[in-house]
Formats: structure tokens, C-alpha cells, sequence
């Protein structure tokens, strides 16, 4: 485990690169669930809530499925919890970072 950990920032760097170098492509099996987009409305109307993403994928990976989505916007603060916030192994350090 240690010697795949210490290969995770690298993997990251090179996933984010490839989507970076493919943001005109379709992706495919990507759909909005029905009812998403007003949950996200009703929810950022209300006063004190601030609509955040949790996914296990990689931030930029999950901004850009948002975005192609067409819901990016719904997320104003682009508050969120993501896969890459653990690249190290160590939990503690993606709480550092958002703090």
C-alpha cells in the first residue's frame, strides 16, 4: 500500500492532464437524473445552505462533469469533498487544504 501511495499524486497529475486534453470530447453514459437540477435550486434558495459536491472523483474531473451537465453553475462557492483531497493517504491533509 505504501509504494502505490506514494504513486497516487503522479496518477493524478497525469488523469487531470488527459481531461484537460479532452474537454471538447462527449462523454458517454454522463445524465442529469430527473429532479436534480430543482433539488439543487430549492436547496441554494435556502437561507443558511450552501450547496456543496461530494464525489469520489478527482476535483477537477467532477467540475468538468458539472459542467458539461450544465448544473456547474449550481454550485457557487464550488464547495465540496473529493477523491484527490486524499491523494496522500492521509485524511488529514485534504482537511488542511480546505481549510
Amino acid at each position: 500500500p505504501d509504494d502505490a501511495r506514494a504513486h497516487l499524486p503522479a496518477l493524478q497529475r497525469a488523469m487531470t492532464a488527459y481531461i484537460e486534453d479532452h474537454l471538447d470530447e462527449p462523454l458517454e453514459g454522463l445524465e442529469l437524473l430527473p429532479g436534480v437540477v430543482e433539488l439543487l435550486r430549492a436547496l441554494g434558495a435556502l437561507p443558511g445552505v450552501e450547496v456543496g459536491l461530494v464525489t469520489g472523483n478527482l476535483e477537477p474531473a467532477a467540475w468538468f462533469k458539472m459542467r458539461v451537465l450544465g448544473i456547474e453553475g449550481l454550485f457557487p462557492h464550488r464547495l465540496g469533498g473529493f477523491g484527490s483531497d486524499y491523494c496522500s493517504g492521509d485524511i488529514t491533509d485534504g482537511f488542511q487544504d480546505r481549510a
